[in-house]
């Protein structure tokens, strides 16, 4: 998934096709053991992180000259913050424990400013939306995951994507989907069908991932990008 979201960022950033709007650039939320100042202190700096990452398009940011002291003083680029709780089941009749979450706000001024006094590239809200089409193998069955799927594998997916401020969109696999496609076409990569079941979506990416569970926790990805008329493979 590093490799998905690496190649997402600068394949994206170097491409000028048609784009949706990301809100929440700016913001950030972290698990926290507490609400101590120590704590607090060092979810900022973490969060501040994630933030720099989203903004800029590069996940290797924090390596860049005057970064780590821009993270040294994330205190002063803070403009709002708050706690929430939530209950995080742990088995069957165990209670569930409560975990801590600290949502974050930064200062989008003087944040731009801080990165463009180092030279740091700033990307913008406007970024492109993805269309993911994902087929998974298990036990020698093949599926389709879409929107209507509570799959711990998409939550991951969705999850990471929100991280990096990559939209993503996921099929909704109904009737008209099926006409068109089905998971051998995502399986095999058939172009022609994929193209004609995306149609519909009018994403600026197309994302094809196929998942195969070799056993014992361990799968094997393949992937191929759609942008902006380029492919990509790995």
């Amino acid at each position: 998934m590093r490799a998905l979201i690496l190649l997402l960022i600068f394949g994206f950033c170097s491409h000028p096709v048609r784009a949706a709007e990301v809100t929440d650039l700016y913001e950030a939320e972290v698990a926290v053991s507490g609400q101590g100042r120590t704590e607090r202190h060092q979810a900022i700096r973490a969060a501040l992180a994630e933030v720099l990452v989203k903004v800029s398009g590069n996940e290797q940011v924090a390596l860049l000259p005057g970064i780590p002291q821009l993270l040294d003083e994330s205190l002063q680029f803070l403009q709002q913050y708050r706690y929430r709780t939530e209950a995080v089941a742990t088995g069957e009749t165990a209670p569930a424990e409560p975990r801590q979450w600290l949502w974050l706000r930064f200062n989008q001024g003087g944040l731009d400013k801080a990165l463009r006094k180092v030279n740091v590239p700033i990307w913008g809200r406007t970024r492109p939306s993805t269309l993911l089409w994902l087929a998974v193998e298990k036990q020698g069955n093949r599926h389709l995951l879409g929107s209507g799927d509570e799959s711990e594998l998409l939550a991951g997916i969705s999850s990471l994507a929100k991280r990096r401020a990559i939209p993503l969109v996921l099929p909704l696999l109904d009737l008209e989907d099926k006409q068109h496609i089905k998971a051998t076409d995502v399986w095999i990569n058939f172009e022609d069908n994929i193209r004609k079941a995306s149609a519909r979506y009018d994403n600026e990416a197309i994302l094809v991932g196929r998942l195969l569970e070799l056993g014992k926790g361990r799968w094997q990805g393949r992937w191929n990008l759609n942008l902006d008329g380029k492919l990509y493979g790995w």
